[in-house]
């Protein structure tokens, strides 16, 4: 009697673990995407103009650049990068997760350049 208990708990965790899966993904993917990306944009925009020598423009293109490079990636990460990332956590091994998000962000870090520089002269 034991026994089918623990097998029915058993076929209701297989059932149940795709869905938490998929729940942990989304999760992951709207964080990373939409609340994390704040942080990353501003490291990229302070880590650059550092390295450009441009350290006393740091607060002005905080001030000036950062929201429009922040909606620029919320634009991105909807129109694909988000997608594709919830699809590469929830159905890809961990072996071939990385390289995908690896790959995925250096579309993102290109496009996030890209917009940061647009108005520097």
């Amino acid at each position: 009697d034991g026994d089918t208990t623990n097998t029915e708990d058993n076929r209701t965790d297989n059932h149940s673990a795709p869905k938490r899966r998929f729940s942990a993904a989304l999760a992951h993917t709207l964080f990373d995407n939409f609340v994390m990306v704040i942080v990353y944009i501003t490291v990229l925009m302070v880590t650059t103009a550092l390295l450009e020598g441009r350290h006393a423009l740091i607060p002005h293109e905080l001030m000036h650049d950062l929201i429009p490079a922040v909606k620029v990636s919320w634009k991105v990460s909807i129109m694909g990068f988000a997608p594709l990332q919830l699809l590469s956590f929830h159905f890809l091994p961990i072996k071939l997760r990385v390289l995908a998000v690896n790959v995925l962000d250096v579309v993102w870090v290109t496009v996030m350049s890209y917009v940061t520089h647009l108005n520097r002269h």
